[in-house]
């Protein structure tokens, strides 16, 4: 039975992730202007050129590695998340790319809550942003850390999440995972 909590509660997370990572230009507003138009498509002519970007992770004991499509890293423990992909969220800065952030997660999810402003940290060297919530997703409510920082142009999120209940029992192993983490 706790194998079946445990695997849906893995199955509900990546679903939140996915809604969380979809493209904020696709929030109802489509009116790109020919020059957005244009840039898309010399950043899509540029992705084929783009090195690839690989990440490794240093997991503290009982954090087993998920094989998800899409994700740079994956791993759980005991119904908490790690989570490493990269995003489609515009905004040139770390600031903006927070704000589209939040209104997307008040859009996706129910009651919202923020532990105060983005904080400023560093992650592999790269300036990062670290937003904390909680909110209610399907009844079940949730404490999440997203991460955002720039590997060249492209957004990329490190997400840490599990059960607000279970939190405070993943947070050393959250900061192990942030800490040892290292991108090339």
């Amino acid at each position: 039975m706790k194998k079946i909590i445990f695997v849906g509660l893995i199955l509900l997370m990546g679903m939140v992730l996915m809604a969380c990572g979809s493209d904020v230009s696709q929030s109802g507003h489509s009116q790109n202007t020919v020059a957005e138009r244009e840039s898309n498509v010399q950043d899509n002519e540029n992705a084929t050129h783009k090195k690839e970007v690989k990440v490794a992770v240093s997991a503290p004991d009982g954090w087993e590695a998920v094989n998800s499509v899409g994700f740079l890293a994956h791993y759980s423990k005991d119904g908490a998340s790690f989570m490493v992909k990269q995003e489609p969220y515009s905004g040139k800065t770390l600031d903006e790319v927070v704000q589209k952030a939040r209104e997307i997660f008040e859009d996706s999810f129910d009651n919202v809550e923020y532990a105060g402003e983005a904080e400023s940290i560093t992650v592999d060297g790269k300036e990062a942003k670290k937003l904390i919530f909680t909110c209610e997703v399907s009844g079940l409510q949730m404490y999440y850390q997203h991460v955002f920082f720039f590997i060249g142009s492209d957004v990329y999120v490190i997400t840490m999440g599990s059960s607000a209940e279970n939190y405070e029992l993943f947070t050393a192993d959250f900061e192990q995972l942030l800490s040892g983490i290292s991108f090339e």
